[in-house]
């Protein structure tokens, strides 16, 4: 988790709703260099043939996030999960891979 709008996708609640939480969460962040660390793809630059490379993107789903770019860059995974409508059993396993 990154930040609260993470948080709310993965919970499929509102930000609002856990906005009270917020003084008493800590995203923490990570050695990017590290060899356990997932390379994360932002959804706004990736190519189809990068995108599929996450286990729970297939081509179709590749070709939509590019597809659906085109109306815009997606703003947080929240837009991308509001835009292509997925499920938040999805955006749980995306959460991870993508950086904004």
């Amino acid at each position: 988790m990154h930040d609260l709008e993470d948080l709310a996708a993965a919970l499929n609640t509102s930000v609002e709703r856990l906005s009270p939480l917020a003084p008493i969460l800590q995203f923490c962040f990570y050695d990017s260099n590290s060899p356990d660390q997932i390379q994360r793809l932002n959804p706004n630059r990736a190519t189809a043939q990068q995108l599929v490379h996450i286990p729970a993107v297939d081509l179709y789903l590749a070709r939509q996030i590019v597809a659906e770019r085109r109306a815009g860059a997606y703003r947080s995974l929240v837009d991308l999960q509001q835009r292509l409508r997925l499920s938040a059993n999805l955006v749980e396993r995306l959460l991870h891979y993508l950086i904004f």
